[in-house]
C-alpha cells in the first residue's frame, strides 16, 4: 500500500495536471518502425524534448512556483542546475511574475546558460560540485531568496508525475517505462503515478556509468553520495540524490541500470536518425538502455526522451560515430 505521506497522491497529481493544462505543453508519444527495427521491440516515445523550455523539468517546477504564497515569491527565487531545471525555473518564475537566480556549475553549456539569460533569469557560475552549488544556493536562502529545488520537493515531484496521467491516457496498454534519473525528481514521480493506476508495469530508471548515485544509493540501502561524477550527460551528472526521491524510488522502482556515454551517444544519433528529433545525451539514456539490455525488449517499452538541449557539434559528433572520449577530450582541449 502507498504511504500517501511520502507518495504525491493522485489527487495532488491531478491538481497539478489541472493547473499545467494550457501551460504546460501535452506532449506527445512517437513510433517509428526503423526505430523498432533498431531496438528490436515496440518502442514508443514519450517526447519530453518538447515540453516548454525543453525538457520535462518544467512540469514541477512550475507546479512548485505556482503553489508559493504571493511573499515567497517576491523574495525571489533561486534554484541550482547545469541547465535544464534552470531554464525552467527561468521560464516558469517569468510566467509567475518572480525574479530568478540560477547557480550553475563553473562550467556550463554555453546553449543552456543563454537559454536561461534570455528568459530574464540571472546565472550564477563558479561552482565546481552540485555540493558547491547547493551550498551557494542556501547562502542565497540565507539573504532572503525562496528556494525551488530542481527535484527534492513534493509539489516538484507531483508535477513531474503529470506526464504518467498522460501517458496513461495515450497509451493505455504498456508494459515497461524506462526513464533517465539523476536526482530523481522525474523517475519518483512518474513510478508513484503508474504504480497508483498500472501496479504491473515493471519501471526501470537509467544513470550514467559515472553518474550512478541513485543505482550506490540503492546498493548500499540510504542516499549515497559520490566522490565525483564522469559524464557527458550534462543533465544526469549529480553526485547525491534527493533524501525522498530515494525513499519514492526505493519503494516504487523495480531496478536501475547503467549505461556507458559510448551507448548514450549511439542513442543520440539513432534519435536524429529515425525520428529527426535533437534529444540531448541525458534524454537519450532511456532509449541507450533498451538498447543495451535485452531483458527490456520484446514487450511494448515507454522510454522516456526528457529533453532537447543539445550541443549541436555533440550531435555532429554522434552521426559520424564520434567516442565519449573523443569528445571529452575536445572539449578539454577548449
Amino acid at each position: 500500500m502507498i504511504e500517501t505521506e511520502i507518495a504525491p497522491t493522485l489527487a495532488n497529481i491531478r491538481a497539478a495536471a489541472r493547473a499545467l493544462d494550457g501551460v504546460a505543453r501535452r506532449t506527445p508519444v512517437l513510433t517509428d518502425l526503423m526505430l523498432d527495427e533498431a531496438s528490436g521491440t515496440n518502442v514508443y516515445v514519450k517526447a519530453e524534448f518538447l515540453q516548454r523550455g525543453g525538457s520535462y523539468k518544467f512540469r514541477g517546477i512550475y507546479n512548485k512556483i505556482r503553489l508559493l504564497s504571493p511573499h515567497e515569491r517576491s523574495r525571489g527565487i533561486v534554484t541550482v542546475s547545469s541547465g535544464n531545471a534552470g531554464i525552467a525555473a527561468a521560464y516558469a518564475a517569468r510566467l509567475c511574475g518572480a525574479s530568478c537566480l540560477v547557480v550553475m556549475p563553473d562550467t556550463p553549456l554555453d546553449e543552456k546558460a543563454r537559454a536561461i539569460q534570455a528568459l530574464g533569469a540571472t546565472t550564477l557560475p563558479g561552482s565546481p560540485s552540485s555540493t558547491d552549488m547547493f551550498a551557494k544556493a542556501q547562502e542565497l536562502v540565507d539573504q532572503g531568496r525562496t528556494f525551488v529545488h530542481p527535484f527534492d520537493q513534493p509539489e516538484v515531484i507531483a508535477g513531474q508525475a503529470t506526464m504518467a496521467l498522460e501517458l496513461v491516457d495515450q497509451l493505455n496498454d504498456f508494459d515497461v517505462v524506462v526513464a533517465p534519473t539523476a536526482g530523481g525528481g522525474m523517475l519518483a514521480g512518474i513510478s508513484a503515478a503508474i504504480r497508483q493506476q498500472k501496479p504491473e508495469t515493471r519501471l526501470v530508471g537509467v544513470q550514467p556509468e559515472g553518474a550512478a548515485a541513485i543505482a550506490r544509493s540503492l546498493e548500499s540501502g540510504t542516499v549515497t553520495e559520490l566522490e565525483t561524477v564522469d559524464t557527458l550527460a550534462d543533465g544526469l551528472a549529480v553526485r547525491r540524490c534527493g533524501e525522498l526521491t530515494f525513499e519514492l524510488i526505493n519503494r516504487f522502482v523495480d531496478e536501475v541500470v547503467l549505461v556507458s556515454d559510448d551507448e548514450i551517444l549511439t542513442a543520440v544519433a539513432l534519435y536524429w536518425r529515425t525520428l529527426h528529433a535533437a534529444v540531448e545525451p541525458a534524454g537519450a539514456a532511456a532509449l541507450a538502455a533498451v538498447l543495451r539490455y535485452p531483458h527490456l525488449r520484446g514487450r511494448r517499452t515507454v522510454v522516456l526522451a526528457s529533453g532537447a538541449n543539445l550541443d549541436v557539434n555533440l550531435l555532429r559528433h554522434a552521426l559520424n560515430d564520434g567516442t565519449a572520449t573523443e569528445w571529452k577530450e575536445a572539449r578539454a582541449r577548449g
